[in-house]
């Protein structure tokens, strides 16, 4: 199997645009522990307004999840989806 390239650490800007021009910044933020996405007007509970984390990707014991925090009021994630089964050594022919 093919390895990905290796991300170094550090911080990357995007723009989202839909089809009716409506459009969304952010920044993905790139560490040791994990993979977070800051968007501009969104945010999580225990953080200051523009710094907020509402998704983050990480290895957890070994597995592969993605964490969201759909409801800026509430402290835990509301999401916590294991990346397991999208595993390519799970796919059936």
């Amino acid at each position: 199997m093919k390895k990905l390239k290796k991300l170094s650490v550090g911080l990357i800007p995007f723009v989202l645009k839909d089809a009716c021009g409506n459009q969304v910044h952010g920044v993905i933020e790139i560490s040791e522990s994990g993979i977070a996405f800051h968007f501009d007007g969104y945010g999580d509970k225990c953080t200051v307004d523009g710094a907020g984390k509402p998704l983050w990707v990480e290895v957890y014991e070994g597995e592969l999840r993605v964490l969201a925090w759909s409801d800026i009021n509430l402290e835990e994630p509301t999401h916590t989806i294991s990346m397991e089964a999208s595993k390519v050594s799970n796919r059936q022919d």
